[in-house]
């Protein structure tokens, strides 16, 4: 298990912090050349976003280690036959109120695989659950059109977890605390089309504040069809990869000891995007 990666932290607030600075310029340079006589009481805009993701998911890599003396490892794919991929469904509603917008995420993932252990004279079964509901606030302080630059602050209302049965260390499960990232985000969706069709594209990461060390960057991008009184939608396509580690006390073999896992999850997507 790697130990925290404070200098990834720190390069990242660093990054941060830049952004804020260039795009809070930025911002007000647009809002001078915009609308130089703005009146003194304004409505924010209100516009929203409504997502359904179809992700490939491969479990890159899937370990735990119980800390025994010697330590006792297992692999996801090696010793517990979990798929190396899946399919699953992720959705996502936004709404933003001037710079600020609030999300929520379902997002579905989960492994289960069963082996024997001829060393251990004995089968188990084993199952990787990261899924449930997670919210998200995303603050723009630079914004034109349906573009936008700015930071992001996510909350992950459930908690991955590992469950072992069988006979196995007497069975045993590990769960993690919740997890609370920072990050940043890019939205660009150019004013200009070609036969009505426009491009747009998403660059979106976050990192670990509190809870499970959760590292979580995707990349997206596709064509916008022409602007109605509706909204508009949008076909897009990209890859996400998700690196995940925790630990928990745990009773092996009803001796208590230390249980840290480390999960990586990569893969291609598909999505269909409502924006309104």
């Amino acid at each position: 298990m790697r130990k925290p990666q404070w200098n990834c932290l720190l390069s990242a607030a660093i990054c941060i912090f830049c952004v804020i600075q260039a795009a809070t310029g930025a911002a007000q340079v647009f809002s001078d050349t915009e609308n130089p006589c703005s009146p003194i009481f304004s409505f924010p805009s209100i516009e929203g976003e409504t997502k359904v993701t179809i992700i490939w998911s491969n479990l890159l890599k899937g370990r735990t280690d119980i800390l025994t003396n010697p330590t006792r490892s297992f692999d996801f794919m090696q010793d517990w036959n979990m798929p190396r991929g899946a399919v699953f469904v992720d959705t996502m509603l936004r709404l933003q109120v001037g710079p600020f917008s609030g999300r929520m995420h379902y997002n579905m993932r989960s492994y289960a695989g069963t082996a024997v252990f001829p060393d251990l004279g004995t089968t188990g079964d084993a199952r990787f659950d990261y899924s449930g509901l997670r919210f998200g606030w995303d603050f723009d302080p630079l914004r034109w059109g349906r573009s936008r630059i700015g930071l992001n602050m996510d909350f992950d209302a459930y908690s991955p977890s590992l469950a072992v049965g069988g006979t196995v260390g007497g069975g045993f499960q590990v769960t993690g605390p919740s997890a609370m990232t920072l990050g940043f985000h890019a939205v660009f969706t150019p004013d200009y089309d070609t036969y009505g069709l426009s491009a747009t594209a998403e660059a979106r990461a976050r990192w670990p504040v509190t809870g499970t060390e959760v590292i979580d960057w995707e990349i997206a991008g596709g064509l916008k069809a022409p602007e109605t009184t509706l909204g508009t939608i949008a076909l897009r396509t990209g890859y996400r990869r998700t690196s995940i580690e925790f630990k928990n006390g745990i009773l092996f073999n009803m001796v208590p000891v230390r249980s840290e896992v480390e999960v990586v999850l990569g893969g291609w997507f598909g999505e269909l995007v409502y924006y309104y």
